[in-house]
């Protein structure tokens, strides 16, 4: 789910955005709320509204199992209000979010296997262990 900040998702638009969170998270949208914690739960966008939405949508057409993989500016501010509506993603993307400290952008990946058959990369040998449950 990426949908751009200058829109709303189908089918969504700011009457329809409360109503979702009122049928699945009514606590978030009680009592005060900032303007961008507003916008993250009901506003344009990736919003906590949408999210549920989407999973709503998904489940009444047979995808139930279907993951939601949620990206568009998720900072620590916005994943805290997500937590708090208890919306229903499996994965997170920061989307265009940059920590204000270049430190905390580290991140890496690693193959586990190719072809289905188990290799990594030389000093990597311990997500093998991991994958098997060894020590």
């Amino acid at each position: 789910l990426d949908t751009h900040g200058g829109r709303f998702i189908e089918g969504l638009d700011p009457q329809t955005s409360y109503a979702v969170l009122e049928r699945y998270a009514p606590k978030s949208i009680r009592g005060y709320r900032t303007e961008t914690e507003l916008r993250y739960l009901v506003g344009t966008g990736v919003s906590a509204a949408a999210v549920w939405h989407m999973r709503e949508q998904l489940d009444a057409n047979g995808f139930g199992k279907v993951k939601i993989i949620a990206s568009s500016g998720f900072g620590p501010a916005k994943c805290k209000v997500m937590a708090f509506s208890r919306a229903p993603i499996d994965v997170i993307g920061t989307g265009s979010y940059l920590p204000e400290v270049w430190s905390e952008t580290y991140a890496t990946s690693d193959i586990i296997a190719y072809d289905g058959v188990p290799k990594v990369k030389i000093g990597r040998e311990f997500l093998l262990a991991k994958r098997t449950g060894e020590s």
